[in-house]
């Protein structure tokens, strides 16, 4: 078990702060993201309405030949984006910080902006990092990866005390403790 110290706890919750704020950042930028593809969403039902229009006029003029519409989207872009249930709850969001990090944030039932939610984020150096809560949103595994420090994944109680850690070296050693 890793030693419980002021500096230890300290330095958690200055991670932890680190992560809510750059969690919180990246929930803002999906949201601007999902309101891009509502107003996109909102052109396409246009472009539906306004074929279905012409339909119905050539229709009734009389006209012989079928009309064919077809629309298709190659791909979707933005930096955010939202994935909304049945409920129309937000169950999870990608985005892409200002900082050009990528993040992907799982929630587990209610979304609250309070609460912590599971992700997973790349920085546009390569350095990444795991955040896993358990329902109630509290901080449970913390890990990730860095070219100047070892890997290391801390399972932390509900006080955010590691009470785990596992880390390997960039020499390859393995260390529990």
């Amino acid at each position: 078990m890793s030693e419980l110290t002021i500096e230890a706890i300290s330095s958690h919750l200055e991670r932890i702060e680190e992560q809510c704020r750059l969690l919180q950042d990246e929930g803002d930028r999906l949201e601007q993201a999902n309101q891009h593809l509502r107003q996109s969403s909102r052109r396409w039902q246009r472009a539906g309405l306004a074929g279905i229009v012409v339909a119905s006029l050539l229709a009734v003029g009389g006209s012989s030949h079928a009309v064919h519409v077809e629309a298709q989207i190659g791909q979707y872009s933005g930096d955010k984006y939202e994935v909304v249930d049945s409920a129309g709850k937000t169950r999870g969001r990608i985005s892409v910080d200002s900082d050009g990090s990528t993040g992907v944030l799982l929630y587990a039932g209610e979304a609250a902006r309070e609460k912590i939610p599971t992700a997973i984020i790349v920085a546009p150096d390569g350095e990444s990092g795991v955040v896993l809560t358990d329902g109630a949103g509290n901080l449970r595994l913390l890990g990730g990866t860095s070219k100047d420090s070892p890997m290391a994944f801390d399972f932390l109680d509900t006080k955010f005390n590691s009470r785990i850690r596992l880390e390997l070296s960039k020499e390859g050693d393995g260390k529990i403790s």
